[in-house]
């Protein structure tokens, strides 16, 4: 699902980095060097940068991490919301290795666009614990009025794993908004044993298709509590939506122990290899 911004459609985290795109005459090549980017960020337009950096952000975390410093520095004096995406999705591309930088992106937290903010979020989040220090500016918009920045918060606070904070990720297991009840899911499978408990509500948002594959995900990862519920996440192999099920059917096999010693999830299973349907076979 994608989270939206009035009339803007924001990408979820799995989308966020573009595939590059056909217009050779302003593509980042597979040899690009530092002098040549630096000329595209001096001497092109705002859009033509943000395709530069977006398709530079397509090519992985080590060559971003090799132009980081440049992709800072533009973000530092740019003012176009284009140029500040595009950094981010180069940050998320590169990871962990835009640790010293954070700082930097901890700024676009407060910017006035939520599709700044949002995607600044993504992009601290994509650091790890390493940006810790951002949390409570993180933490305070989770009562954004924005759809789609209480989304990226949420994703945030999972990222860096802000244990501290699964009351108030709990909390947005009752927003407004299903998909960011399912971004706040996710986040409190990833902050650890603290969001463990809370496996039980996050198996009632596998009832609402716009939260259903980060709740899948997150009782993935909440171990034995998570597996409690295998029997739910098996009904999501027979679900409408292809990527759906291809979730729900990785998390069955990680949750391989607890389906076995749960005779109506195995038993379902059972069943559901013999539907008339290929699609749930094949699941």
């Amino acid at each position: 699902s994608r989270v939206e911004v009035g009339p803007r459609v924001l990408e979820p985290m799995a989308l966020a980095v573009r595939q590059p795109g056909t217009d050779r005459s302003q593509s980042v090549q597979q040899g690009f060097t530092r002098e040549g980017l630096s000329y595209e960020l001096s001497s092109k337009t705002d859009e033509q940068k943000a395709l530069a950096i977006t398709e530079l952000a397509a090519k992985g975390e080590s060559f971003v991490t090799t132009h980081l410093d440049h992709l800072i520095a533009e973000l530092r004096r740019s003012y176009s919301p284009d140029v500040k995406e595009a950094v981010c999705k180069s940050v998320m591309a590169a990871g962990a290795s835009a640790a010293p930088f954070y700082h930097d992106l901890a700024n676009l937290i407060e910017d006035n666009d939520p599709q700044v903010k949002y995607w600044g979020c993504l992009a601290i989040g994509s650091i790890g614990n390493a940006a810790s220090g951002s949390k409570s500016r993180i933490r305070s918009l989770l009562q954004d009025p924005s759809e789609a920045v209480r989304f990226g918060a949420c994703s945030a606070l999972g990222g860096i794993q802000a244990e501290d904070c699964a009351a108030d990720l709990k909390e947005k297991l009752s927003d407004a908004s299903p998909e960011v009840q399912g971004a706040a899911c996710l986040a409190l499978a990833k902050v650890g044993a603290v969001g463990a408990p809370f496996a039980p509500i996050v198996a009632q948002k596998l009832a609402e298709p716009r939260s259903r594959a980060n709740a899948l995900k997150a009782l993935g990862l909440m171990g034995i509590e998570g597996g409690k519920h295998c029997k739910e996440v098996v009904e999501c192999l027979c679900d409408d939506d292809s990527e759906t099920r291809a979730i729900a059917a990785s998390v069955v096999g990680k949750m391989s122990d607890y389906v076995r010693d749960t005779p109506n999830a195995l038993n379902r299973i059972l069943e559901i290899a013999r539907d008339e349907d290929g699609r749930k076979r094949i699941a």
